[in-house]
């Protein structure tokens, strides 16, 4: 004897669009669930952490680089100029990077740049 299909007192067309929608709802209840698995929120939390601290190296690189370019530009000037007088902000570079404190503070990034680098692979 041969088996009645549990839908067929519905059309074919509607009986069909009920399955997709349900398979629809399947799929999207198993994507929540990985979604939300402790795995995929730690790994979500490394890539925020990740594009944060990115985020903050290109703002430091964009503050770096407009002191260099007005660094260069004074010393440009400076290298053309029959003058003798040294420009401002290259005394200050120079004040700067004679202090105790700087170097101490370049010695403390560098170093924690390098466990950072090292504990992160």
């Amino acid at each position: 004897q041969k088996m009645k299909n549990p839908l067929h007192f519905m059309p074919k067309r509607r009986r069909n669009l009920l399955l997709c929608v349900a398979a629809v709802a399947g799929t999207g209840y198993g994507v929540y669930r990985v979604y939300k698995s402790p795995s995929i929120a730690r790994k979500k939390y490394q890539i925020v952490c990740f594009l944060r601290s990115l985020m903050t190296v290109a703002q430091a690189a964009s503050a770096s680089a407009e002191t260099i370019s007005l660094v260069s530009n004074d010393l440009n000037g400076f290298l053309r100029s029959d003058s003798d007088e040294i420009p401002a902000s290259l005394k200050q570079l120079l004040k700067v990077a004679q202090c105790q404190e700087f170097q101490e503070t370049l010695t403390r990034v560098s170093s924690a740049l390098t466990a950072g680098v090292l504990q992160g692979f």
